[in-house]
C-alpha cells in the first residue's frame, strides 16, 4: 500500500508498528489463553496467591469493629501506632497461649491481628497515624 491516498485506503505498517505486533504476540504465545492482556495482567499484584479465609475473617473483625466505633473510624480522627501494636500483640499472646477465638467477639485472635496490622497501614497510607513508637 502507499501511504497516503484516500480516507478509506488502509495505512500501510511501520516497522515499528510490525515489531509491537510480533511483540505482543510472542508475549501473548507463552500464556495458554493467547491474550497479550494476560501479560500485563500478570506483572502486577496477583491476589490470586492470597489465601481469602484471612481475609474474610479479617472483614468480619473489621465489620464488629464498625458496629461498635463506626465504619473506617481511624480515618476520622488520628490514631496512635501504639494502640494499635499493643491490641495485636495481646490478640497474638493470647493466640500464642492456646487461646484460638476472642470470647469477646466470638472471632479469631489471629483475624484480630490482621485487622489491627491492616488499620496501622491504612492509617499511615491516609495521614492519620500518630507514630508514638519509640525511635
Amino acid at each position: 500500500m502507499v501511504m497516503g491516498g484516500s480516507a478509506d485506503a488502509p495505512k500501510m505498517k511501520t516497522a515499528q508498528d510490525e515489531w509491537e505486533d510480533e511483540t505482543l504476540a510472542i508475549i501473548a504465545s507463552a500464556y495458554p489463553d493467547g491474550n497479550p492482556k494476560t501479560a500485563f495482567g500478570e506483572a502486577k499484584v496477583k491476589l490470586s496467591d492470597t489465601p481469602t479465609i484471612g481475609i474474610q475473617l479479617m472483614g468480619q473483625v473489621h465489620s464488629n469493629g464498625a458496629n461498635k466505633y463506626g465504619r473506617f473510624n481511624w480515618r476520622e480522627h488520628m490514631v496512635s501506632s501504639t494502640v494499635y501494636y499493643d491490641a495485636a500483640q495481646r490478640h497474638l499472646m493470647a493466640w500464642f497461649n492456646g487461646e484460638t477465638i476472642d470470647p469477646e467477639s466470638g472471632l479469631p485472635h489471629l483475624a484480630h491481628v490482621m485487622a489491627c496490622c491492616n488499620i496501622l497501614l491504612d492509617a499511615e497510607e491516609n495521614g492519620k497515624l500518630n507514630d508514638n513508637r519509640l525511635k
